[in-house]
């Protein structure tokens, strides 16, 4: 988290945490990224503008639910140390150099300071 993070409308979010069989919560239990999609088009319905992500692995659902959400325009935010990839340098690459370009990357302990309505 940095000065230029952006406060978490509580009222307007959705926390998807993910695992590649069976979703922890939210609705994902495909690795592919399917149902993030239906998931996703929940949030819509529900006037959900940002998504906290959080899952295993990395390169695998999270990679696919943040391309798809990022595609939708959702603020996202990935809790680097709530997701998990068999390959360290797998996630470091996807936490620092990829996922930035589409949201937030943020650590668990940042989480309640930034659920503030804006």
């Amino acid at each position: 988290m940095n000065e230029t993070t952006p406060n978490i409308d509580p009222h307007h979010t959705m926390l998807l945490a993910m695992d590649y069989q069976a979703a922890v919560v939210g609705s994902i239990p495909e690795p592919d990224g399917l149902l993030a999609r239906v998931a996703v088009a929940i949030a819509t319905a529900r006037g959900v503008d940002t998504l906290i992500l959080a899952g295993i692995a990395t390169s695998g659902v999270v990679l696919s639910t943040v391309r798809d959400a990022a595609d939708r325009d959702y603020r996202l935010y990935v809790l680097e140390d709530g997701c998990f990839d068999r390959d360290p340098a797998v996630h470091e690459l996807l936490m620092e150099k990829v996922f930035p370009r589409q949201g937030y990357v943020v650590s668990i302990v940042d989480l309640p300071d930034l659920l503030t309505p804006e």
